[in-house]
């Protein structure tokens, strides 16, 4: 017997492959476009980079770890993609009610992996986040954190700072709500 969920994944794909797509009808997959920029994004299901920039399938190169958090593998992907994609922005994405963030505010104590990213989170986060409610500083955090995750990009990868130097590369710390899905640009560009 076939699992629900491989089940659901199996149609979706085929409906994908005959240009049937409930998310992009007629869209196949030979149509790809080549990625125009990349993005490093949280992996919460909630939070699409695709539809909030409203991109086609190939049109940006997404690399995806919970908090955004410029993890070795992540850092590694977004170098293969200005180097093999040649890729010219990288725009860190952070989003309203990202959990990694807010259990790292909170101190939240978990084991093993869960436990590192929680922690390497909170290194990039002001002790005592601006703002009068609890969702305010959240979300002061979450902005603070993309930024602190754009600058460290700049600041452990050698072929990204080289490629800023040569004014082939920006990488640009954002936000987005949830509720509406605005992108919030939150400084000029590294």
């Amino acid at each position: 017997m076939t699992h629900p969920a491989l089940k659901r994944l199996s149609d979706g794909n085929a409906r994908y492959l005959e240009g049937q797509s409930k998310v992009a009808p007629g869209h196949r997959a030979i149509e790809r476009a080549q990625p125009f920029a990349a993005v490093l994004a949280c992996s919460d299901s909630r939070f699409i980079p695709e539809r909030l920039f409203d991109t086609d399938a190939g049109e940006l190169f997404i690399v995806r770890a919970a908090g955004n958090t410029a993890s070795e593998a992540a850092i590694a992907s977004l170098e293969f993609a200005c180097l093999k994609q040649d890729i010219e922005c990288i725009v860190v994405l952070g989003h309203g009610d990202c959990q990694a963030v807010i259990s790292a505010c909170s101190r939240v104590r978990a084991e093993g992996a869960l436990g590192k990213l929680i922690k390497h989170v909170g290194t990039s986060i002001p002790v005592t986040p601006e703002g009068d409610t609890e969702a305010e500083r959240h979300d002061a955090a979450i902005r603070h954190h993309a930024r602190s995750t754009a600058t460290k990009l700049t600041q452990v990868s050698a072929c990204l700072k080289e490629r800023i130097g040569a004014g082939k590369l920006v990488i640009v710390p954002a936000y987005s709500a949830l509720s509406d899905g605005r992108v919030i640009w939150l400084e000029p560009p590294l």
